[in-house]
């Protein structure tokens, strides 16, 4: 939530100032992210703050909320308002033996009696742009849960053998190094969860809840007890981030390429090959300044927030913003690409894992991926998307070599 933001924090724009989220996370900034520290809070607080936004604002609230331990007050804040509560298919699904074990509790009662305060939102409402998108960013972020599985893969593609219990621990501690502690948290519960239509609930849930934000401009905060949830809020606004920036930077390049510096792709690159393909890929010089730079003089702000409300209270605040759609739209239409104005190249203003001379580490690439196809959707998922997905801070080096089929797709999770 924004606290009280004025126009010349956010230039371009103005945002009402709203009641302050308890405990009062810090005002964010143009594409700036926030978190406050986990805390102890009272639920009149919580129940107060959803009471003075729920007019404006939406609620997508995830499987955990669902429990005994929900004060009250904030179901009753929660049930106030007609369609103030979003319930996205998977955590309906998920929410079944709750509903039956449980059919006096009001959240129960509300989602049996089809309550105008909920929105059950469903698949058939959204357009085909959308499903494109809304399985390009779900399988990235869900990349992580397969880590544990594709190592074991790989393991048995080179000795045609399962590992044994020592040789898989060792793996899952070389994982643990090179992807960090976040990675491997989510690959470690990923192996122990059985793959079908739950298996990217957390990955849906916040996806659908940035991509409702964006192409409605109505501010959206994600509710939950999971703090995996949030972990994977902060890896979709950092995803989102950059390949806004890569939009508008392939914007520029597509107006006037000469106005670059170009270098060719450096030879000697380990895994260059595997990240793009073809003889038609260049780096451009970008600096830091570059990448505020593109971003539109006029813009409207969407606060996109996911809250943690459970025996602490911690809170996590995105500013997105309207022009994102246009950056959704066409990762809809291409299947994956942030721009569609390069003859099928894509931009990338990142290239870290790949070890690139230091000289040209500010550059971005504008080239054709490799990409991995997502069963049978019209989407692939660029290598470098990948790689970036997986990273949890931008030195670590490649982390996996070897990639099994992607299996969640439409037939895995929005049927």
């Amino acid at each position: 939530m924004i606290d009280a933001i004025s126009s010349n924090r956010l230039e371009g724009t103005h945002v009402r100032p709203r009641a302050s989220l308890p405990p009062g996370p810090a005002p964010l900034t143009r594409l700036g992210v926030t978190v406050t520290e986990k805390r102890d809070y009272d639920a009149s607080d919580i129940a107060r703050w959803i009471e003075s936004s729920r007019e404006d604002v939406q609620f997508f609230c995830d499987t955990s909320l669902f429990d005994n331990r929900t004060d009250a007050r904030i179901w009753d804040a929660l049930l106030g308002c007609n369609g103030c509560l979003v319930i996205i298919p998977p955590v309906y699904l998920e929410l079944a033996p709750w509903l039956a074990s449980h059919p006096a509790h009001p959240a129960a009662r509300a989602v049996a009696e089809r309550n105008p305060a909920i929105q059950f939102l469903t698949y058939e409402e959204l357009s085909a742009w959308k499903v494109n998108v809304l399985t390009y960013y779900a399988n990235l972020l869900g990349i992580r849960k397969h880590l544990v599985r594709a190592i074991v893969w790989g393991f048995e593609q080179t000795f045609g053998r399962q590992p044994d219990e020592a040789e898989l621990a060792h793996l899952k501690q070389e994982l643990h190094e090179s992807a960090g502690p976040r990675a491997y948290l989510l690959a470690r519960k990923g192996a122990d969860t059985p793959i079908g239509p739950n298996f990217f609930t957390d990955e849906l849930l916040v996806c659908l809840a940035a991509l409702t934000a964006i192409t409605t401009g109505r501010e959206t905060v994600v509710l939950t007890k999971d703090e995996d949830v949030q972990e994977q809020f902060y890896k979709l606004q950092w995803l989102l981030d950059t390949h806004y920036r890569g939009m508008l930077l392939a914007d520029l390049y597509a107006i006037e390429p000469l106005g670059f510096l170009i270098h060719a792709l450096p030879e000697g690159i380990p895994h260059m090959d595997e990240m793009f393909l073809g003889v038609d890929n260049v780096l451009i010089e970008r600096s830091r300044h570059l990448l505020d730079d593109v971003l539109p003089t006029m813009w409207t702000p969407v606060p996109i927030s996911c809250s943690i409300i459970g025996t602490q209270f911690s809170h996590m605040g995105f500013v997105a913003e309207r022009g994102m759609e246009r950056l959704l739209r066409i990762k809809g239409t291409t299947g994956g690409l942030n721009t569609d104005r390069l003859r099928g190249r894509n931009c990338h203003i990142w290239l870290a894992p790949l070890d690139v001379p230091k000289r040209l580490r500010g550059c971005a690439a504008i080239a054709v991926d490799v990409r991995v196809p997502v069963r049978t959707e019209p989407v692939a998922l660029p290598m470098l998307d990948v790689q970036q997905a997986i990273l949890t801070q931008e030195t670590v080096p490649r982390v996996v070599e070897y990639y099994p089929e992607l299996v969640i797709a439409r037939d895995g999770w929005l049927d």
